[in-house]
């Protein structure tokens, strides 16, 4: 074999040597480019679900305090549908792929919204019972502590 063919058949391998290569360079960009994607909609979708979490409990807040002022069965049905509203969405965080940190405030945030519908709940029932002083003082207290600590929650989890 002549050095001529020699060197044509050593360029023909680093050709395909370089076209392989370039084959699984521009493969792995397209399955990364396609996990960053799925991750970005995940995360995006997380977030939402915060905020969404978020504007539920500030709902709850106005609706609970609207009760106090006017015990009408529309303030009670809307308390009731935000409180629902929120179980939904800390369910829907459950659903995602979390961390050993993501999980625990996901955990504590599941304790919170429990405590948070709880301290609704009973002051619904001190005020039909004609106990304003213990309503007010479940609202200002239980319930505001619990409306905070899922707000700071909800951020921990963004």
């Amino acid at each position: 074999m002549s050095v001529s063919k020699k060197l044509n058949l050593s360029f023909a391998l680093l050709l395909i040597i370089v076209f392989l290569c370039l084959s699984l360079l521009l493969q792995q960009f397209y399955r990364i480019n396609n996990q960053v994607e799925e991750m970005m909609d995940e995360r995006v979708s997380q977030i939402q679900i915060g905020k969404e979490i978020q504007r539920a409990i500030a709902t709850q807040g106005m609706f609970i305090r609207a009760y106090i002022l006017d015990p009408s069965d529309f303030n009670i049905d809307r308390l009731n549908a935000y409180n629902t509203l929120l179980t939904d969405e800390v369910q829907k965080l459950k659903t995602f792929n979390q961390d050993a940190q993501s999980a625990e405030l996901l955990n504590e945030l599941e304790l919170a919204s429990t405590a948070i519908i709880d301290a609704a709940n009973r002051t619904i029932a001190a005020f039909d019972t004609g106990n304003e002083t213990q309503a007010l003082s479940i609202v200002n207290n239980e319930f505001s502590s619990a409306n905070s600590e899922i707000f700071n929650l909800t951020v921990s989890l963004q």
